[in-house]
């Protein structure tokens, strides 16, 4: 039996409702279902966790909320000497100082290194600070080819150690049905805020639509705290057509959502993986991305690639698959195809593979 200790403080902060949370749920729930392992999860006691996995109590320490990811960090090596086990995975963006046991480290992404903005600043010092920790693991799991590549060039790691393991899709929740027929019509746009998110390519693209006469709205969506939500509102506030825009922040029913839309716009100018664009395939909604990062590795020929930042041909491509019923039911039929290539369970199993590799 192999026990496979996991840091669960993805599942404390905001990642719990983005793209990494919904991976380690995953993960979790997998791994737990694998015959001869037993999964650990590193987590405070108020700390939901998945059926079928144990709890490793973290230590809980009285400090600010802002000083939660500073304290996890530094409590994390004695954590792991308390909680034993055959090997460890840290999942999310907090590698640790160091380990007593042999582990995997899973990267999402390096935007802040890649993509440099003011706003990103404070990531930017953190990666630079703790990238180097990733030299230590056994092994590095990236989501992306793209992903594997920028850390190769950023943090010097050794190819040989990474092994890319793509996300997946619950076809369960995500697939096609019935759309509730929408008046106006909608473009959807799906993210948490973040300057390389392309909220304001996304709401110049509605209003160029609108200046040409296309009647469709802007849904913006994705789970926002409030410093974010201000400055979506904002954005939306200084853009030519606020009028065509309906912010819906998080969605209990995200398949609902896609399935009512025209089609999902993916401005983000930097993605380590790009999870909504499987996401909307897997409903039979077409998809639109600019052509950066890891967006034509996951969208590939099964989308329409735009080149990175043209928002002229970004409202291009959206007027002419909007005109032709061909087009949009040849890009639906692409999509499904391709996502039947991105199932959870290959990623479990990629991961249960690595990890048995790795075990002392």
């Amino acid at each position: 039996m192999t026990i496979v200790l996991v840091d669960g403080y993805a599942l404390s902060d905001a990642s719990r409702v983005r793209g990494i949370g919904t991976f380690l749920k995953r993960l979790l729930t997998g791994l737990s279902q694998s015959p001869g392992t037993s999964v650990r999860v590193l987590a405070q006691r108020r700390v939901g966790l998945p059926e079928g996995v144990d709890r490793a109590p973290a230590r809980q320490p009285p400090v600010p909320a802002r000083l939660q990811a500073l304290a996890h960090d530094l409590l994390l090596p004695a954590d792991l000497r308390r909680a034993g086990g055959d090997v460890f995975h840290s999942p999310a963006q907090h590698p640790p100082r160091r380990s007593p046991l042999p582990w995997i480290q899973t990267l999402h992404d390096l935007t802040p290194l890649t993509w440099p903005h003011p706003l990103l600043e404070r990531e930017r010092r953190h990666w630079e600070r703790v990238g180097p920790r990733l030299r230590q693991a056994a092994a590095v799991a990236t989501v992306s080819r793209f992903s594997a590549d920028e850390a190769i060039r950023h943090l010097g790691l050794d190819a040989a150690r990474i092994t890319v393991i793509p996300l997946g899709v619950d076809p369960d929740v995500f697939h096609p049905g019935a759309a509730r027929p929408e008046s106006p019509p909608y473009l959807l746009h799906v993210a948490a805020w973040g300057p390389h998110k392309g909220f304001p390519e996304a709401l110049a693209v509605i209003a160029r639509l609108a200046e040409r006469g296309l009647p469709h709205r802007l849904v913006l969506a994705g789970p926002q705290d409030a410093w974010m939500q201000a400055q979506i509102r904002a954005a939306v506030e200084a853009s030519p057509r606020p009028d065509r825009v309906r912010l819906a922040g998080y969605v209990e029913d995200l398949p609902a959502l896609y399935r009512g839309a025209a089609a999902l716009l993916m401005t983000s100018r930097c993605e380590g993986f790009g999870l909504p664009a499987l996401e909307a395939m897997a409903c039979g909604t077409p998809v639109l991305a600019f052509a950066n990062s890891s967006l034509p590795e996951v969208v590939g020929d099964a989308g329409i690639l735009v080149s990175d930042g043209d928002v002229d041909g970004m409202v291009r491509a959206v007027q002419d698959l909007l005109a032709s019923a061909t087009r949009r039911e040849e890009l639906v039929a692409a999509g499904l195809a391709h996502v039947a290539g991105y199932r959870w369970a290959d990623m479990v199993t990629a991961y249960g593979q690595l990890l048995e590799s790795v075990a002392r």
